[in-house]
């Protein structure tokens, strides 16, 4: 068994969409109030895949189509040193926003991820260095069948779950350097999943699933 692949697949865009090179053919376009739009097309089929509003010479909003089917689906907000400061993507293209990231100095903090669709946080994820070192996974923003993976540069290294579906944790995975799975160990009696993120140090995880 390999480790789980879910935080790579769904918090990639988090990770790296703010270092992609997005100007290799710009048009610039000027708006009313100071604002200008320089738009950007990545695979060279004529069409826009995305663009940057400015407004008075400053970027504050870049839009982008990564999958190319003309909607966008990808949004970061600048703040005036032009750092991005937070996004939102729609990482299944159904036209709904499903994940929310906040970025310090460029770097992401933590984000949240919808992964069922319906509008209610059911990942959240934390950063150290622009990798994960945290996920908290609790569906609908409920205890039960709750996961709880910790990072070492970027690779899982512990898991907990909830295999039951009562709310708390009774299974341990450990993982070697390379995610291939090291040991196993069942906890009984079984273990509250807030009681982990406090011996982790990872309170902020659970405290962002309030509102």
């Amino acid at each position: 068994m390999t480790a789980p692949k879910t935080v790579f697949a769904l918090v990639g865009a988090a990770c790296v969409g703010f270092l992609v090179g997005y100007v290799v053919r710009g048009h610039l376009a000027f708006g009313p109030k100071g604002q200008a739009v320089n738009q950007f097309d990545d695979n060279e089929d004529g069409k826009a895949d995305g663009e940057t509003v400015f407004t008075n010479g400053i970027a504050v909003l870049r839009r982008h189509d990564r999958n190319f089917d003309g909607k966008w689906d990808e949004w970061q907000w600048f703040d005036e040193s032009g750092r991005v400061v937070r996004s939102e993507q729609d990482n299944n293209f159904d036209g709904l926003v499903d994940g929310w990231v906040t970025y310090h100095f460029n770097q992401p903090v933590f984000s949240k991820h919808d992964v069922d669709g319906n509008g209610v946080p059911d990942l959240v994820v934390l950063y150290k260095d622009t990798l994960p070192s945290v996920l908290l996974c609790l569906p609908n923003a409920g205890k039960n069948h709750c996961l709880v993976q910790f990072f070492e540069h970027g690779i899982v290294r512990e898991e907990y779950s909830d295999s039951n579906g009562n709310g708390l944790l009774d299974t341990k995975r450990s993982f070697d350097v390379f995610g291939r799975l090291d040991s196993k160990q069942t906890f009984s009696p079984e273990i509250d999943p807030q009681d982990i993120m406090t011996t982790h140090k990872a309170e902020q995880a659970w405290r962002l699933f309030s509102p």
